[in-house]
């Protein structure tokens, strides 16, 4: 008796399968379970295809998280430095980039976080980074050293925004953090103490969520225009 079953990779009328393709649905599995629930048959499944598919076109698992890793920096438009937007405002601007972009896909950031980034899709951000800090006249070693500092920061600062809550916690963490916090001793801690009420819950280290829930907004732009108050101070006259 005929099957009524689809085959998987048979002709049905759907386009091809393409890289791209199962990029977008391994990216699709990550934003909605994290990147530990990847699995090469999930992302087959999704598709309607054999896995063995998914390996012809995205080669091993790490390779594939990799790719999604990669996705996310492809789809950055970065703007041109011009007289209309000079290098300080181009930093700031792609810094914020950056961070929107992150924020979109929060459950890639401990990937991208865990594992150095080796791609050519990290080549058109580094230009962007270091023709901001030439036309600043930054040149050789500071260049190298100013450089460093920026990515380092951005992306070391939206890291730390978007770093998940605890695994594995055992239910009612927070309240017992929040108790911890409040008890806190006023002699041994009077800062900390006194400004309590302003800190809890949007401070790092003094958070029980993520700023993935209560966004940090604020205190990144506070950052930004200390990173480039401090770039102007030091870039050559």
């Amino acid at each position: 008796m005929p099957s009524n079953r689809l085959k998987r990779n048979a002709p049905t009328g759907k386009p091809p399968i393409s890289r791209e393709m199962v990029v977008d649905a391994a990216l699709k599995i990550v934003d909605n379970a994290g990147a530990d629930k990847l699995t090469m048959r999930g992302v087959a499944d999704l598709l309607e295809v054999y896995p063995t598919t998914i390996y012809w076109h995205a080669g091993t698992k790490a390779e594939l998280l990799a790719a999604v890793c990669e996705r996310l920096l492809d789809a950055l438009e970065l703007p041109l430095i011009s007289d209309d937007l000079g290098w300080d405002e181009w930093l700031v601007t792609v810094a914020h980039l950056i961070r929107e972009g992150l924020r979109e896909h929060p459950n890639v950031v401990p990937l991208m976080a865990s594992q150095v980034q080796v791609s050519p899709s990290s080549f058109a951000l580094a230009e962007g980074f270091l023709a901001a800090l030439s036309a600043a006249g930054f040149r050789d070693e500071q260049l190298v050293e100013v450089y460093n500092a920026v990515v380092g920061f951005v992306f070391g600062w939206v890291f730390s925004e978007l770093a998940a809550p605890p695994v594995n916690a055992e239910d009612g963490w927070e309240e017992r953090f929040s108790g911890q916090l409040h008890a806190v001793d006023s002699a041994q801690h009077p800062h900390l103490h006194s400004s309590l009420h302003l800190l809890e819950n949007r401070s790092f280290m003094l958070r029980a969520v993520s700023g993935r829930q209560a966004p940090m907004g604020a205190s990144f732009d506070t950052a930004l225009a200390v990173l480039v108050g401090g770039l102007r101070s030091i870039a050559p006259s």
